[in-house]
Order: C-alpha cells, then structure tokens, then sequence
C-alpha cells in the first residue's frame, strides 16, 4: 500500500492567497517574498520599514516545533538585510539580527526572539500520564503557541490534534498508515504555521507509519517510520521522523 502522500502549501497557493491577511492587513506597497535559505535581501528603492515574520525549523523524531516572532523593522533603500534561515534543529531563522526564531530540539521548543510578538513552537505529545509519546510538535504561529494554533502529531495509536487551518490525520487501524493532516480553510498569510499534525501509525503486526503533519503541525508516531513535520517549522514523529525547515516572510 502506498503511503498517503505529504500535503503542505505551495508557492503558488501562498502567492494565491497573499492578499487575504485578516489580522495584520496589507503592508506598505503589498509586495510579499517567500525565503527558504539564507540570502541577503536588498532594501528596494522608497522603502523605509519592512515586516518580518520568522520561524525556526522543528525537530525530528518526536522533537519540539519551531518558535516564531513577528515585527516591523526600520530599513534604508539599497540596504542589505543578512536572512538565515533554519534548516534543522540547532539553527536559527534570522532578519539582519533583529528578529529571530530558534529550532525546536528533542527536548527543548523553539522561540521567537525581537518584534512585536513571539510564540514558542510545541513540545512532543504527551500520553495519560504526561510523558512524551511520540508525536512531533507543532510551530508556533501569529495566532499561538504550537500545539495550540497549530496540532501536534498523534502519539501511540492516537490521532493528530486539529489546527486551526485543518483537522488531525486519523491513527491507522489495520493498515499501519497513519493519516496526514488535513488542510482546509484559507491559506492566508497570518494562517501559515497554524496546521494539524499527523496521525499515528499502527496495526497488530508489521509497520507501522506515522502521518505527516500539514502547514506547521507535527508529524505523527510510527514504529517502522515517523510522520515529518509540516512546513514551516513542525517536528517529525518517532521513530525517524524528519521537522520541517523554518521560514522568513518580508513584507514592503
């Protein structure tokens, strides 16, 4: 049986929905870009102050989030604004120093840094007895802390806790997948980071593969293979399960 197959936004569908911004509006002139890995951003011309929002990258197998943090800064035209940005547990997203966002790790959530408000990305789910059960945690978004804005992935059997762009991927019952996390709603800007984790793989015998998460939810628990963490900034599920790079959004 093939896998289900891993579902996080694209360019396109970011770039479709750009202009619906429910919370913060449109920003100075409504230009918008995307960055996924370092680079250095030249200030257009006219351009006297720039919103940042940053995620730090999640965890793998059964991790924290990745953190978030979000503010305008003060720029000139025909300046360069240094951009880092996390690619896995241990670094950090980053615009010209000023707002950053740090990765989740195995034990310890990532958070946000500078700005106007920062969020913490999830810890791992956790069972009855509050221990960590395998699921990864979700990012931390403009609308909360992860596991709250956005889910975590299920632990042991169980199915990932809904976001608030989406509903948890149900746990597997007999064919050992575990469902992703299923994205609905509008994928507008101040919505990223805020999506449902996987569920958890199971069945009596054989392997067991944990669902991914989606838009920020974590991955789910796997036996044979955890869920990855949906992009930007969810952890992947145990066992082996891969946290999702983080992201830096620039607005002018």
């Amino acid at each position: 049986m093939a896998r289900y197959e891993s579902r996080n936004p694209t360019q396109a569908e970011y770039d479709r929905y750009d202009s619906q911004r429910p919370l913060t509006g449109i920003f100075g002139t409504g230009k918008i870009r995307f960055i996924t890995a370092n680079e250095t951003f030249p200030v257009p011309a006219g351009i006297d102050w720039i919103r940042v929002r940053v995620w730090g990258a999640g965890a793998n197998d059964g991790g924290a989030g990745g953190g978030f943090a979000i503010g305008e800064i003060e720029v000139a035209p025909a300046q360069e604004l240094a951009i880092t940005v996390a690619q896995a547990t241990g670094q950090s997203s980053s615009v010209a120093g000023e707002i950053s966002a740090t990765s989740g790790t195995s034990s310890t959530d990532g958070i946000g840094s500078g700005g106007d408000f920062q969020a913490r990305g999830g810890l791992a789910s956790r069972n009855s007895e509050d221990e960590p059960d395998g699921g990864g945690g979700g990012a931390g978004s403009l609308l909360g802390d992860g596991n709250k804005a956005s889910g975590h992935g299920g632990g042991e059997r169980r199915q990932g806790r809904s976001g608030l762009s989406g509903s948890g991927g149900n746990a597997a019952r007999d064919d050992g997948y575990g469902e992703n996390g299923i994205l609905a709603g509008p994928l507008a800007i101040d919505y990223i980071g805020t999506g449902p984790g996987g569920g958890a793989g199971w069945r009596s015998s054989g392997n067991q593969y944990g669902g991914h998460g989606t838009n920020g939810g974590g991955g789910g628990h796997g036996t044979s293979s955890g869920g990855d963490g949906g992009f930007p900034g969810g952890a992947g599920g145990e066992e082996g399960g891969v946290g999702a790079p983080g992201l830096v959004i620039l607005e002018w």
